[in-house]
């Protein structure tokens, strides 16, 4: 285990320091789609879109053909989250198209044989005084359908933006060779992980373990 990796998640989830993140966000109010969230625990996180497409994700993600290449997931830990709490954050979220990602992140309009349904930049202020949200902040792509859901955020900057934070136990995962961080809540897996330059948010809803493992693969490769 990339033990530079897991000393960094660890710093990053410490409790008191993620607390003070989190509440130092919310005084720049830095937030998603302009709308404000109060911090105060809850026991589900809401979801909000700025629009619906339809969209077909099969129950049992279908496997792909054979590459070559064995995937094998190994050493897997679930954090099991305890607290859920959402976070006031603000930023604007537009909506954009499969050829304005970067270059890098194209290949992840398609995951598990599925096409995004939506697709959205979000943006900051570089200044608070400032009215404009000018600086790009994540990359968002969503798949839903009424019974599964799976949003990857990617971001060059520190981690993705989020409308709420947690409290878990900071296990380490290995996925392919990649160390990752897995946490659960109910039935919404969070995982956290870095390829590249990039740092990724991956949260999937109603999907089982074996599933989401086979979505973080895809996003490893």
């Amino acid at each position: 285990m990339n033990n530079t990796f897991k000393d960094k998640v660890t710093s990053e989830f410490n409790q008191e320091m993620n607390y003070r993140k989190i509440m130092a966000k919310s005084e720049r109010m830095i937030g998603m789609n302009k709308i404000g969230y109060i911090v105060a625990p809850v026991c589900a996180v809401a979801l909000v879109a700025v629009g619906v497409i339809g969209f077909n994700m099969n129950k049992n993600i279908p496997e792909k053909e054979p590459t070559g290449i064995v995937s094998v997931a190994s050493n897997i830990k679930i954090n099991e989250i305890q607290n859920l709490a959402s976070a006031k954050i603000m930023a604007d979220s537009k909506l954009i198209e499969k050829n304005d990602l970067p270059i890098e992140l194209i290949g992840l309009t398609n995951v598990a044989g599925n096409e995004a349904s939506m697709i959205t930049a979000l943006y900051t202020k570089s200044d608070i005084t400032k009215e404009e949200f000018d600086v790009l902040h994540d990359y968002v792509l969503n798949f839903f359908n009424d019974e599964q859901s799976i949003k990857i955020s990617a971001t060059k900057e520190e981690k993705p933006l989020r409308d709420y934070f947690f409290q878990a136990t900071d296990d380490i995962s290995n996925i392919d060779g990649h160390d990752v961080r897995i946490s659960k809540y109910e039935d919404k897996y969070i995982v956290n992980l870095e390829k590249g330059e990039y740092h990724f948010d991956i949260e999937t809803n109603g999907l089982t373990e074996d599933e989401m493992i086979k979505v973080v693969s895809e996003v490893l490769k």
